[in-house]
């Protein structure tokens, strides 16, 4: 699986502990069937649930590792994408969206957006 991160500067993870707090009356444990199914009917990605439940647990402030999955590719061109020169860039973000998560916390069904 290949990706892109984002060092998480101050301010991102200012932003992420006020949505999590935002939120924090709305969260509950979910199950495989609080996502969005798959349309071939396989059960959706052993850990996914366990994932998801435990995140702000294991993976939010200075656990936080901002990133984007641009796909899943064969080893070998992995390594040969990695060996590459990157060109850093920056970005900043102009919406926020909560969406229902589908295999592998896929965003899937957009329930809700707030453009800056």
């Amino acid at each position: 699986m290949a990706g892109i991160t984002a060092t998480p500067s101050p301010k991102l993870l200012s932003f992420q502990a006020k949505i999590i707090e935002a939120l924090k009356p709305y969260i509950v444990v979910g199950t495989d069937e609080a996502f969005v199914q798959n349309t071939d009917g396989t059960p959706i990605a052993a850990g996914s649930s366990d994932y998801v439940n435990g995140f702000i647990q294991d993976h939010a402030g200075t656990k936080y590792n901002p990133h984007v999955t641009i796909g899943l590719a064969h080893e070998d061109f992995l390594k040969e994408l990695l060996a590459k020169p990157y060109h850093k860039f920056t970005f900043k973000n102009s919406a926020v969206s909560i969406y229902q998560l589908g295999d592998f916390g896929t965003a899937r069904v957009k329930l809700w957006t707030s453009v800056e």
